[in-house]
């Protein structure tokens, strides 16, 4: 019996076997597009000629937590495929497709949920600027030049319709609260800004790097990166914001390239001229920028002092001076990319940069104190800056579903800065007879510096929505400076500064969403080591400490139309080591600067708000408080007329700002990008016998129109105005510029021609007020300038049309995209 029910238990199991089977074959049937059709699979061309994109980037986003769920690429013939395996699909989430390829506009593609769940094919999707509709799903054209992240701005300065008449540096003024002004840059009222190039610090001086960057054109440069309270991922350093500029790198199969030629007239002539180069091919990518820059520019001005004097009444000195500026900049960068293996990638960068200055000043000083006498000075300074810089970077994905990340990284930059300068200075009674022997200075400073970098990066996506990042990162700063002062009237000087400083760092930070909250919590500690000496001066630094710099996030999207993010951050800053020298740098027999080495790290605590409305209108609001603020400060050199420049702490500083920003499209035919800026300062504390109380409200507005007159001309017309500002102890008065400028596209050919500062406003008016003394500084610059430049591009991915009377050949993408390859 047992037996036989053994039997009628199997024949049983196997008649229950085969139901089963057959229901599952019929389950597969059914469901087969689910099982195997899970990811989404599209074909990209060009709306001109149908010709196959290669190279671009799609990226599936999650829109309302606004993350990347996968990035792929398209193959060479154009498709692409993005699998949905490990996703999980929200229904009440909202999904798009975004794609990027340079040459194109960028378009974004909504898809519903329950598409993706069942899988789609997109078939071709051509890539030109203008709407169409593809089943159930919308493709958009867009033209956001500018965009929020949870932790960043984005500014992508090619797509702005008037990069024409900008250079990169001119472009950060595209950004909310950024205020640049020649060698002098603040954000939300701030000073302290720190660059980074490619992501990687450069031992570059700011006026070198800013020199670098007006090399620059727009259409170079991928995106610049504006980091008011940046990541723990980031360095601490610079309690005003980090700007990030990424270099544009090649995504087009085959050659292509650029050559840009400019020709700038106002008191004197100038040019600019850029080559790009780029080649790709499968598993390999070169860029290269070689630009070479020739400046000739004018300055003068009129400086007014009064002095209180010890024993009661005042001393006048009234300066005019004039200032030619003649400057010469070669820069070259390239970038290799390798493709390793499917998982891993290794990238090398190499920067080169040449600069020589020469500046002749002529002056002439009139004191008044009963009597009036003067002093003429004639100051003839030659600066050269030799920088290079090399990166390379490995990086691998540690899974086949790529959320596990690993990145190791080195550079390496060096800098020689000689300098020298000359300085006759004749002195003369109020009946022009001379007063004293002429005086001689010969003054030559040799610096050189060196700046290692070495980091470990670790990335996990445990989850959708969520990221996890920790890393180690050390960096060594080596600088020497040797000065030697010559004269024949006043003793001599030397000076041999020696400066090291060592930072160790580490950072955790975490990244994740609850309900439709995102929240990302970082905390960075740096361990910090610097040596000064100067044996000549009898200086010797020596200082450890250590760190912990906390950062906070927190984003929520209200609707699909509104966003509310906040943060925090704790930033430092510390000392240049050009400050921190005590040698006392001579221009004439009234001005000096000279370092400080007792300054100490600067310290801000920051908070920022900020509200996105249909990602088009953006309203920022932060308050920040900072200690041992740094600043710019003068002093008498005694009793004698000479003021003395240095950098010191103040004790405090309070920074309340709030700034509105927009892109709007009025018509068709008309594109406006503005921005208007608050900040209210308050810098307090005390240095040698002045005590400081300085509150002021400032105000700056951008605006940018362009007219797209027909499909290859346009016009370019805006500006900028700043309203009073301060610094620390100095006043600034409003200040302004207006440029127009015409574009005309011919095929592979641009036509570019315009005036800056048409009214000549861009005028520099600044005044510091102590209780010994009063200056005010009134000085204009040869920024109005008319200028002409012309581009080219080209690129060997090419198709021949053939017609009955001729044979054309046209480039894959249309011309208007030929200016931002």
């Amino acid at each position: 019996m047992k037996v036989s029910g053994s039997i009628k238990t199997r024949k049983h199991l196997r008649g229950s076997s085969k139901t089963l089977a057959i229901l599952l074959f019929i389950v597969l049937i059914v469901n087969c597009d689910r099982i195997f059709a899970q990811s989404i699979k599209g074909h990209l061309v060009a709306s001109v000629n149908q010709t196959s994109i290669a190279g671009a980037k799609i990226d599936l986003v999650e829109i309302r937590p606004n993350s990347v769920l996968k990035t792929v690429q398209s193959d060479n013939q154009g498709n692409f495929e993005i699998s949905l395996k490990g996703i999980i699909l929200q229904d009440s989430a909202i999904y798009q497709i975004a794609i990027h390829a340079i040459g194109f506009g960028d378009i974004d593609i909504s898809l519903p949920a329950w598409k993706l769940k069942n899988g789609i094919a997109l078939n071709n999707i051509e890539m030109f600027t203008s709407e169409l509709k593809l089943d159930e799903v919308s493709i958009v054209a867009r033209k956001k030049m500018l965009s929020r992240q949870i932790d960043r701005w984005v500014l992508e300065p090619y797509k702005n319709p008037n990069a024409a008449g900008m250079n990169a540096f001119e472009s950060f003024r595209l950004l909310p609260g950024v205020n640049a002004l020649d060698e002098k840059i603040s954000v939300n009222g701030k000073s302290g800004v720190k660059y980074l190039l490619n992501g990687r610090p450069t031992i570059m001086s700011a006026s070198n790097i800013i020199d670098f960057l007006k090399g620059l054109k727009p259409d170079q440069i991928e995106k610049i990166e504006l980091l008011t309270t940046p990541p723990a991922k980031y360095s601490a350093e610079g309690t005003a914001a980090i700007i990030n500029i990424e270099l544009k790198k090649n995504v087009l199969n085959g050659f292509s390239g650029k050559l840009s030629s400019q020709y700038e007239q106002g008191k004197y002539n100038a040019s600019r001229n850029s080559a790009t180069l780029g080649y790709k091919t499968l598993g390999f990518e070169s860029t290269s920028y070689l630009n070479g820059n020739f400046t000739n520019t004018l300055s003068d001005g009129r400086e007014n002092r009064v002095y209180t004097n010890n024993g009661g009444g005042t001393t006048n000195l009234n300066a005019d001076y004039f200032e030619r500026h003649k400057g010469r900049t070669l820069s070259y960068f390239q970038s290799l990319a390798f493709n390793l293996s499917k998982s891993s990638n290794l990238n090398i960068d190499y920067l080169l940069s040449y600069d020589r200055d020469i500046e002749s000043v002529i002056s002439r000083a009139d004191i008044s104190s009963g009597t009036t006498a003067y002093t003429l000075t004639n100051n003839d300074t030659g600066t050269k800056s030799f920088t290079y810089g090399l990166t390379g970077t490995y990086s691998a994905d540690l899974d086949s579903l790529k959320k596990n990340k690993i990145e190791f990284s080195a550079s390496l930059f060096s800098n020689d800065n000689p300098r020298t300068s000359l300085v006759n200075n004749q002195f003369f009674q109020p009946n022009g007879s001379p007063s004293q022997n002429a005086e001689l200075n010969d003054i030559k400073n040799d610096f050189k510096g060196n700046l290692y970098g070495l980091s470990a990066d670790y990335s996990l996506k445990p989850r959708v929505g969520q990221m996890l990042e920790a890393g180690l990162k050390y960096s060594r700063l080596e600088n020497r400076s040797n000065f030697r002062f010559i004269s024949n009237t006043i003793q001599d000087q030397a000076n041999n500064f020696k400066y090291d400083e060592g930072n160790l760092a580490a950072y955790l930070s975490y990244a994740f969403k609850i309900k439709k909250i995102d929240f990302k919590l970082g905390l960075r500690g740096e361990y910090t080591n610097y040596k000064g000496t100067d044996p000549v001066a009898g200086v010797s630094l020596d200082s450890t400490y250590f760190k912990l710099f906390p950062t906070a996030y927190v984003g929520f999207q209200f609707s699909e139309n509104i966003g509310f993010s906040a943060n925090y951050s704790k930033r430092i800053l510390r000392p240049d080591f050009r400050d921190l020298n005590p040698f006392r740098y001579y221009f004439d027999p009234y001005s000096y600067t000279e370092g400080n080495p007792f300054l100490r790290p600067y310290f801000i605590d920051n908070i920022e708000t900020e509200f996105s409305f249909w990602d088009s209108l953006y309203l920022t609001m932060g308050y920040g408080f900072g200690r041992n603020v740094i600043a710019d400060l003068t002093r008498r050199n005694g009793s004698d007329l000479s003021v003395i420049v240095f950098k010191g702490n103040l004790t405090r500083e309070r920074n309340l700002y709030a700034n509105l920003s927009g892109q709007s499209d009025f018509y068709k035919w008309w594109n406006m990008s503005w921005s208007v800026n608050f900040s209210r300062n308050v810098f307090q504390g005390g240095y040698a016998e002045y005590q400081i109380d300085n509150k002021i409200s400032s105000w700056s507005l951008n605006l940018y129109n362009n007219f797209s007159l027909s499909k290859s001309f346009s016009f370019s017309f805006g500006g900028w105005l700043n309203g009073p500002t301060s610094t620390g102890i100095d006043r600034y008065r409003t200040i302004g510029r207006l440029n127009a400028s015409f574009q005309k596209k011919y095929k592979a050919f641009a036509f570019q021609f315009g005036i800056n500062d048409i009214f000549n406003t861009q005028r520099e008016r600044v005044s510091t007020t102590l209780s010994d003394q009063y200056i005010y500084l009134d000085q204009r610059h040869d920024y109005r300038r008319g200028w002409l430049r012309v581009v080219w591009s080209f690129d060997n991915n090419k198709k021949w049309i053939s017609n009955k009377k001729n044979k054309i050949k046209k480039n894959f993408d249309d011309d208007e995209s030929r200016l931002r390859n």
